[in-house]
């Protein structure tokens, strides 16, 4: 990579499981590489890697004819570049590239995530929540990316720790329904925990709540009021968090769909309309924090 960019790392995240966000990130990620021919690493830092089986199901990265079988995966997994590989390997020496970031195309890489990473426990001295940050500085990966994107745990652990240190902004999928409200209040509360545990680390980097973007909604006036009832709510107006005019449609063709599904290479044109809009979106809401719009 010889051009030098500015990117941004962005964390998608939420402390609520069941929201879209793996699959948000995977279409975003995909859709800024392929269609607006950005650079894109992609960062699976979730114990579940499902966004790398999907990933490496897209690219044919894996050979085990049924992913399901959890023990042939992780031994492919275990020969391949991994997030790991980062943590592992920075206890004895310094990690190469090559270990740890996968080129999934030109456009697009992978730190992909492992099955077994789930042993990783949290570091009371908290040196290892910096890794992650430390690799992407030292690598320089800002100079070589136009984004990074985190796909986040739903859970407060080393892992969620570990990216919002790396991350500038943070986006947060929220499906529309009556416990959204909590779910984002706990994850305000997690972040402003991180910031006080880190205070040097964000005096020098700010971290900043990019938006909330609705997820799995459909077209009816009780999904539209409970949006409204939350965007309009007295927390968040005090707390002046941005919401995403787009949201993220449901459509019963995604969940069932096998790993390799994607919206773009789909016949759906709604879903790509949709997917379009919210690209378009996230860049300008970007650009108009960076100043640049």
């Amino acid at each position: 990579m010889s051009n030098k960019r500015n990117g941004k790392v962005i964390s998608f995240i939420n402390m609520k499981g069941g929201v879209g966000k793996t699959t948000l990130t995977k279409e975003i990620s995909y859709y800024l590489s392929l269609v607006k021919q950005k650079k894109v690493l992609v960062v699976d830092i979730d114990p579940q890697a499902n966004l790398t089986q999907s990933f490496f199901k897209i690219y044919n990265k894996l050979t085990s004819e049924d992913t399901g079988e959890i023990n042939k995966l992780k031994k492919e997994l275990e020969k391949l570049p991994s997030i790991n590989n980062l943590f592992i390997k920075n206890a004895h020496s310094r990690p190469e590239k090559k270990d740890v970031i996968m080129e999934l195309s030109e456009t697009l890489y992978m730190i992909p995530g492992n099955l077994s990473s789930i042993f990783f426990g949290r570091s009371p001295s908290g040196e290892a929540e910096q890794i992650l940050h430390n690799f992407i500085k030292r690598e320089k990966l800002r100079n070589d990316f136009d984004y990074i994107i985190i796909d986040c745990p739903p859970t407060y652990s080393f892992y969620t720790t570990s990216a919002l240190l790396s991350s500038d902004y943070y986006l947060v999928p929220v499906r529309p329904d009556a416990y959204s409200a909590l779910g984002l209040d706990l994850l305000e509360e997690v972040v402003s925990k991180t910031k006080e545990s880190y205070l040097d680390n964000f005096e020098i980097k700010p971290l900043t709540n990019l938006g909330v973007i609705f997820t799995m909604t459909q077209e009816n006036a009780g999904i539209k009021r409970v949006m409204t009832d939350i965007k309009t709510s007295k927390y968040f107006l005090e707390k002046n968090i941005y919401f995403f005019e787009e949201t993220f449609l449901n459509s019963d063709k995604i969940p069932t769909r096998k790993l390799d599904y994607l919206i773009y290479n789909s016949q759906d044109t709604k879903l790509i309309s949709n997917l379009e809009s919210i690209v378009d979106e996230f860049e300008r809401r970007l650009n108009s924090l960076n100043g640049t719009e």
